[in-house]
């Protein structure tokens, strides 16, 4: 028996969700990889990826079709453009988190006591990061308004974080091989940041999906 318009919409957001828990492990191991210099854990970041990317593209199939054969009105095409957005938030996160993993190999020699500062604070952005990320992922699951508006909230620590994270570069070793160990660093701390605002991106999304305006977050 063919299923409901209705029903189809449901498996297709719950197929975005189950795509957001994914990108969820995929931040998580990256993290560990970094943080552990761990090949291992970046070469499940990899396969993952593969995976992320092949759940999006369906995804999309799914919505546009939905769009030529039902032509929905009102809420219903705000949920399937939501949808299309929200994956396409996603899938760029699992990117970043792919780029953070592909980093790995820069980061090869033991850092020295002032470098271990930048590793520290690598690891509390990413704990934020994957805080504000889990968040947005269950705001966009409950359609929950509240949650949603508290994502920037959420954000600012990353932002400040970031922020700490030059201040501590600039006492690190001038070093050729230092340099470019931090380097390295600095990209994953951007990429942490970056992960940090899709996760805003798909809150105001929520927002809107919620209450069929859209405006940006302060």
């Amino acid at each position: 028996m063919r299923k409901s318009f209705h029903e189809e919409l449901k498996d297709l957001k719950k197929e975005v969700v189950e795509v957001g828990k994914q990108v969820e492990k995929s931040i998580a191991l990256a993290l560990e990889a970094v943080i552990e210099g761990n090949a291992e854990k970046a070469n499940a970041v990899f396969q993952n990826d593969d995976l992320i990317d092949k759940k999006t593209i369906e995804i999309e199939e799914k919505g546009i079709s939905l769009v030529a054969t039902q032509s929905p009105v009102a809420r219903d095409l705000r949920l399937i453009h939501s949808v299309l957005f929200i994956s396409i938030h996603l899938e760029r996160m699992g990117d970043l988190a792919f780029n953070m993993a592909k980093a790995v190999k820069h980061l090869t020699k033991i850092p020295s006591e002032r470098e271990n500062s930048l590793v520290e604070l690598i690891s509390k952005m990413g704990e934020h990061t994957r805080q504000v990320v889990s968040a947005s992922i269950e705001a966009f699951e409950k359609n929950d308004l509240k949650l949603a508006e508290e994502l920037p909230k959420l954000d600012e620590p990353i932002d400040g974080l970031f922020k700490d994270f030059f201040k501590a570069l600039a006492r690190c070793s001038a070093e050729e091989h230092s340099l470019d160990w931090a380097t390295t660093m600095v990209l994953i701390s951007r990429y942490l940041e970056r992960i940090a605002d899709h996760a805003v991106d798909i809150g105001e999304r929520v927002a809107y999906l919620v209450t069929g305006e859209f405006k940006e977050f302060d």
